[in-house]
């Protein structure tokens, strides 16, 4: 008598001797995968246009400094200067004061009239402890602009850690004065 578990096993041996006298006959190939990327690679260069290449991206806009805005008009600092202005706002952020004095530097040679540099020329040396030279480049700063508001904050801060306390309150008061956020 054939029982059901007899059937499953014909049934897998058949199945078994099949694929084993089908693969015996006739080999399945390979593929050669290497071959058939590189020849999607060659066909793919020779489908590419001759001539010269143009970029494919857009490039950012220029970036520009921003200066705190005034009641006068400031002359527009030369973009030779504006590159070494944020060179020293580099170093500055590095506490490289040496390195920042020497870019306001230059930046203040190419555009004399460049108050920002000259405030943050002294905020580099009042990082070196050269209190002379802070205030006189804070004092530069505010003869180019009277109402450059930062510059007066900024001298009223020295004077204060210097003790002279009188200067101090006339320079933060004249910074409130011009704006609100320095009361």
């Amino acid at each position: 008598m054939v029982t059901p578990f007899k059937n499953a096993i014909a049934f897998l041996v058949i199945v078994v001797l099949t694929t084993v006298a089908c693969a015996a006959a006739a080999p399945m190939p390979t593929p050669n995968l290497d071959a058939a990327i590189e020849a999607k690679v060659q066909a793919a260069i020779k489908a590419q246009p001759t001539g010269t290449l143009q970029p494919t991206y857009t490039p950012f806009p220029t970036p520009t400094s921003t200066l705190p805005p005034t009641s006068t008009p400031l002359p527009t600092p030369t973009t030779s200067a504006v590159f070494y202005f944020d060179k020293g706002m580099e170093y500055i952020k590095l506490e490289n004061w040496s390195l920042a004095v020497e870019q306001y530097t230059k930046a203040i040679q190419l555009d004399p009239d460049y108050a920002s540099a000259y405030n943050n020329r002294g905020n580099a040396y009042l990082g070196l402890g050269q209190y002379q030279n802070v205030i006189a480049d804070y004092d530069k700063a505010i003869q180019i602009d009277p109402d450059y508001a930062i510059a007066y904050n900024n001298r009223g801060n020295v004077y204060l850690g210097l003790g002279q306390s009188s200067l101090a309150s006339a320079d933060k008061t004249k910074a409130c004065s011009l704006d609100s956020k320095y009361c």
